[in-house]
C-alpha cells in the first residue's frame, strides 16, 4: 500500500546532511531537529539513544589511552553512530516528508494521511492481532499510535465514547457486556448481540475493530 502524495511546497530534508557530520556528532540534532519539525516522538527517541551512544563513546576515547580496548571500542561506537546514524536517517526521509506535509498542508491533505494510516493499522490487525496489541493499536488512551481506530474489545469505557455515535449509555451496555461474553467477535456481532439499529452499527465501522481478548 502506498501513501498517498501530498502537492504543494518541497519539504527540505537538510537534516539528513547533518546526520552525516563526521564521528556521528550530528546524528543525534539531526534526529532531534526532525522530531521538532515533524511532530513525532520517534524522531526524538532516535535522537537521544544516537546522541547517547555517541557520547559514549566520546567519553572512552577520550577516557582511556590510545589503542587500549576501551579507547578503541569508544571510537566504534562513534563510527558506528556515523555510518548506521546516517543512514536510518536518509533511510526515514520519506516518512518524514509525509509527517511534514500532513501537519502544514491542507486539511483535505490531513485527511488523507489519516485515511492512510488508519488503513495501515486495519492491515495489522488482519495480519498479525498480536503485532496490533503489541503497538497498542485501537488504544488512544494508550498515548500511542493508535492508528485512528478504536479496539472495542480493549479501550476503557471512556475512550468508546469516542467511537461514532456512541455516547455514554452505549458505551457503558458495551463495557459491561463485552466482559460477560468475553469480547466481540466483530462489528455485526456486536450489533446482534447489543440489538443495535443497522445505522448505529454502520456509524462505528470506519473506526471499530475487535483485537481477540486474551
Amino acid at each position: 500500500m502506498s501513501s498517498p502524495q501530498s502537492p504543494g511546497t518541497p519539504v527540505s530534508t537538510w537534516w539528513v546532511a547533518l546526520a552525516g557530520v563526521p564521528l556521528g556528532f550530528g546524528v543525534g540534532p539531526a534526529f532531534l531537529y526532525a522530531a521538532t519539525r515533524a511532530r513525532a516522538l520517534s524522531y526524538a527517541v532516535y535522537g537521544v539513544i544516537w546522541l547517547a551512544v555517541c557520547l559514549v563513546g566520546l567519553a572512552l576515547s577520550l577516557s582511556y589511552p590510545d589503542n587500549s580496548s576501551p579507547e578503541e571500542f569508544g571510537s566504534f561506537l562513534m563510527v558506528t553512530t556515523w555510518f548506521a546514524g546516517f543512514g536510518h536517517a536518509f533511510a526515514t526521509r520519506g516518512a518524514y516528508v509525509r509527517r511534514v506535509r500532513a501537519h502544514d498542508a491542507d486539511p483535505i491533505v490531513r485527511a488523507r494521511e489519516r485515511l492512510y494510516k488508519r488503513d495501515e493499522a486495519r492491515a495489522i490487525v488482519a495480519r498479525d492481532p498480536r503485532l496490533a496489541r503489541e503497538m497498542h493499536i485501537g488504544r488512544p488512551d494508550r498515548g500511542a499510535d493508535d492508528g485512528g481506530l478504536i479496539d472495542v474489545n480493549h479501550a476503557p469505557e471512556r475512550v468508546l465514547v469516542d467511537l461514532p455515535g456512541v455516547g455514554r449509555e452505549l458505551a457503558h451496555r458495551i463495557a459491561k457486556t463485552r466482559a460477560d461474553v468475553r469480547g466481540f467477535s466483530s462489528l455485526e456481532d456486536m450489533g446482534t448481540v447489543l440489538d443495535l439499529p443497522p445505522d448505529v452499527v454502520e456509524d462505528m465501522r470506519e473506526r471499530a475493530i475487535f483485537l481477540p481478548r486474551a
